[in-house]
């Protein structure tokens, strides 16, 4: 039994070996396209990735990109729906060995978010573009979302904007699927901090009222709801 153990402690410690080799001679530049193509199919609007697109070879590899932006339809009133300055996907390295990808960590910085409704009802973050095979190759398998330095705006029916600024922000879910959510920013000069937690993401999406504890904090005003 401890031949066994040693054998296939070797052969495990061999294979990531290789997978890291493999990573260090790998240039993602070349699959640009690919890529956002791919984004663009995972969003349902063109994605184009002006910067540079990096990986980071080890254990726990990462995939960086720089400067994207996710293009709004014809009729809002910007060109793009969101720009995000950098973008990094943290991906299990053993998964290389399978047919998909399973990425567990996503970090963002410097997002540019304006949501944007128009007079006839149209929301400019409904997909654009639909694909008709459902693409396998990526799975989202989350532990943590992580934000900063961030802007998020919305333009209602009645063409009033409001304007949320993200110092911080995290999305957690645990071995046991409960979610927590952390938000520090501020709205109108004035900041806040809201935290969130939930059992499991299931329940979020199948119950009624919401099981979430709930707690906000601004300037001298606090609330807490408890669902």
């Amino acid at each position: 039994m401890r031949h066994l153990l040693k054998w296939l402690s070797i052969s495990l410690l061999l294979m990531i070996a290789i997978l890291i080799t493999f990573l260090l001679a790998f240039d993602i530049e070349d699959y640009r396209v690919q890529i956002q193509n791919a984004a663009t199919k995972a969003v349902g609007h063109e994605v184009e990735v002006r910067g540079s697109i990096s990986l980071k070879p080890s254990l726990v590899p990462q995939i960086v990109l720089k400067d994207v932006n996710i293009k709004n339809p014809s009729w809002a009133s910007r060109l793009n729906l969101a720009e995000v300055g950098f973008f990094e996907l943290t991906f299990d390295l053993l998964s290389l060995l399978g047919d998909e990808l399973v990425i567990t960590e996503v970090s963002l910085d410097k997002i540019d978010l304006l949501i944007e409704y128009s007079s006839q009802g149209k929301t400019n973050w409904q997909k654009q573009q639909q694909s008709k095979n459902r693409d396998k190759n990526f799975v989202a398998n989350f532990s943590k979302v992580s934000i900063k330095n961030s802007s998020i705006g919305l333009i209602t029916r009645e063409r009033q904007r409001f304007q949320l600024e993200i110092e911080h922000a995290a999305i957690t879910v645990d071995s046991d699927m409960s979610v927590g959510l952390k938000i520090e920013g501020d709205y109108k000069d004035i900041p806040f901090f809201l935290s969130a937690s939930s059992k499991s993401i299931n329940s979020l999406l199948n119950s009624k009222p919401l099981p979430v504890s709930l707690k906000l904090e601004s300037g001298k005003s606090f609330f807490t709801y408890l669902g």
